[in-house]
């Protein structure tokens, strides 16, 4: 059994800083046991509680009684910029824009692609964080008959 986040704590904050690395694995340690501890609390209380479980089902399907939300997609809103760039270039090389006009207005159109992007990377990579600590089988032997 992993030591007590107490004991972790004063036994990282006793190192010297040359013992850096040590005292990280330490923390490591401490953060890998309360997740351990915290995940087995939920699945004694999930399972235990009938009401919890019905709550806890109606707040995970919320999103199918919300409205979907309105507006074009990022997807969409993306293509719509890159069209729009081509345009940009389109009247640059015909010469009916100056430079200047063409670089802010371009540099304008490539921040708020990048932008767009970045968030598209960051719920990606919110999505996966759920799925690693994805438990199918804990799930499946939690759900009553009708859900599985």
């Amino acid at each position: 059994m992993p030591p007590r986040g107490a004991d972790l704590n004063n036994r990282a904050a006793s190192l010297a800083g040359g013992e850096r690395s040590r005292s990280h694995a330490l923390a490591t340690e401490f953060h890998h046991g309360r997740e351990v501890v915290v995940h087995e609390g939920l699945y004694v209380l999930i399972t235990g509680d009938q009401d919890l479980q019905a709550a806890i089902r109606y707040q995970l399907t919320a999103h199918r009684r919300a409205e979907a939300p309105k507006g074009p997609s990022s997807a969409g809103v993306i293509a719509s910029l890159q069209k729009k760039q081509r345009k940009l270039l389109d009247l640059h090389y015909a010469e009916q824009i100056d430079a200047e006009t063409f670089a802010e207005e371009h540099r304008h159109i490539v921040s708020q692609i990048k932008t767009l992007q970045q968030e598209a990377v960051d719920k990606f990579d919110q999505v996966a964080e759920l799925l690693a600590h994805f438990d199918a089988q804990r799930i499946w032997d939690s759900a009553t008959a009708t859900e599985r």
